[in-house]
């Protein structure tokens, strides 16, 4: 008798239970984001951990590569706390992770409100590291918001943190005066220097609310500043290529002379059904009859 294979369960451990959490018993992991490092995919959910998975396939093994093991990395507890802020419980809102030289890093926010106020008096950002065969994150950095030089308004909500793709350090937020207002801004805030970026403006034309953000791309990395301040490829210069203005093409020695016929034959043809056309026209309105004018003459009775 053959039994059937059997393999051991994941254990992900309870949910957290905050306010913007699942409360269930059983733990669901949403995939949020999905990561890759070396030879490693993360299926990530943000409020919870990371799956990983080793989806390299040994030489030899293609045709039966044999069943794949999971491990699970659990993250940082999130700082949030329940207050009286009106904000929603979006991972992205307050929570990103990504990959960079090499390290896994994660970010979380936290909005700080005076007790019973719906304003924010400010908020906290801490990114925590990880190498790929580390068991756990580290803390790096802690940034709070009345350290930045120059800072923006402490009254405005902050949310989207979002971790820069080629500089470790540089962290985008979002910020509004109001959840309903369609127009914020994006700024860029240097998590060690603790000093402050480019800010942008950012408007969601779909709907009023924080809901909506921009997203990290990796495009900026192939791309490079001139002194003028125009983006231009950046890439090797092809063999033979030649980056100087080329001259303009002079029809009357560049093209061959049955094209030149053609087109002189076009512009005949055209110019002479034209002249047709205007022709049989004045030919139709001079015989089409007028109208006889109306008698002025008025009778007596």
């Amino acid at each position: 008798m053959i039994s059937a294979p059997t393999t051991p369960r994941l254990m992900l451990g309870p949910a957290n239970p905050l306010f913007f959490h699942s409360l269930k018993t059983h733990v669901k992991h949403s995939f949020h984001k999905v990561i890759t490092i070396g030879e490693k995919m993360g299926w990530v959910d943000l409020w919870q951990g990371i799956l990983l998975c080793d989806v390299h396939i040994p030489a030899g093994q293609e045709e039966s590569p044999g069943p794949r093991l999971l491990r699970y990395i659990p993250l940082p507890e999130p700082m949030q706390p329940d207050n009286d802020l009106p904000i929603i419980g979006f991972a992205s809102f307050f929570r990103d992770i990504t990959v960079i030289k090499g390290l896994i890093k994660f970010v979380d926010l936290q909005i700080h409100a005076s007790l019973g106020s719906r304003v924010p008096s400010g908020w906290t950002a801490v990114t925590w590291i990880m190498a790929p065969d580390d068991r756990e994150f580290r803390k790096d950095v802690e940034l709070h918001s009345h350290d930045i030089i120059n800072p923006p308004e402490l009254s405005l909500f902050v949310a989207h943190p979002t971790l820069s793709s080629h500089d470790d350090d540089v962290l985008y937020l979002m910020t509004k005066a109001s959840l309903d207002d369609r127009a914020s801004d994006v700024f860029a805030v240097n998590m060690k220097t603790k000093r402050m970026g480019p800010v942008a403006k950012f408007t969601t034309q779909r709907e009023a609310s924080m809901d909506y953000a921009y997203m990290r791309s990796t495009i900026s990395n192939y791309l490079s500043p001139d002194p003028k301040w125009n983006l231009k490829r950046r890439g090797p210069v092809l063999q033979g290529s030649n980056r100087k203005k080329q001259p303009a093409i002079n029809s009357s020695k560049d093209l061959p002379p049955w094209v030149m016929m053609w087109i002189l034959w076009t512009l005949w043809t055209w110019n002479r059904l034209l002249g047709m056309v205007l022709h049989y026209g004045r030919r139709l309105i001079r015989r089409r009859p007028g109208l006889a004018p109306k008698s002025r003459r008025r009778t007596c009775p």
